[in-house]
């Protein structure tokens, strides 16, 4: 905070260079725990049963509570655990779930779930998807403390040491103006 009130945008500076290797961590890491959650879901849904959830989060009703799901989901609970104790919780990952579930339902309308009353009863697998959901938080939880491997970390330390080097240099050739001093005294 002390430094980037010195430098402003150093912040900035800092997450522009580290978002690339975090993208590249979060690739890696769904890689590894894709099978393992594929596997999950298959000892839950048959293919016909997969077919139909497919198809409802394909339906008008379905990809607005799923995009209200993506666009309310923020991982608060999740990020607050890991800052202070460093291991994200199955509690903190099922309040974010919650959390985002319910924000989603609040932009529903009455005919919304009405639509998933009637999809539900046509298709029985929909009813399966709260105990999926609980059969794959613990790969998730796995997945959501998966640490960084120590190439990872170097590339961050490394990204973040030449963002605050570049800023601060840029700062010092284009110090910030002055105000104007009366010289008529």
């Amino acid at each position: 905070a002390v430094l980037e009130k010195a430098y402003p945008g150093l912040s900035a500076a800092i997450v522009a260079a580290v978002r690339p290797h975090l993208l590249g961590y979060t690739r890696r890491v769904r890689e590894l725990y894709r099978p393992r959650m594929i596997a999950v879901i298959a000892g839950h849904l048959t293919v016909a049963e997969a077919r139909e959830v497919a198809a409802f989060y394909r339906s008008p009703v379905g990809r607005k509570l799923l995009g209200g799901v993506v666009r309310n989901t923020d991982g608060k609970n999740a990020m607050a655990v890991a800052i202070k104790d460093k291991a994200v919780t199955g509690e903190a990952l099922t309040a974010d779930s919650r959390s985002a579930v319910q924000r989603a339902m609040a932009g529903l309308t009455g005919d919304d779930f009405a639509e998933i009353g009637r999809q539900a009863r046509a298709h029985p697998a929909l009813l399966k998807l709260n105990s999926l959901a609980a059969a794959l938080r613990p790969v998730r939880l796995e997945m959501e403390n998966s640490p960084l491997i120590p190439a990872e970390e170097a590339a961050i330390q490394q990204a973040i040491e030449t963002a605050v080097t570049d800023h601060l240099a840029k700062a010092v050739r284009e110090p910030a103006s002055e105000p104007a001093r009366d010289t008529a005294k």
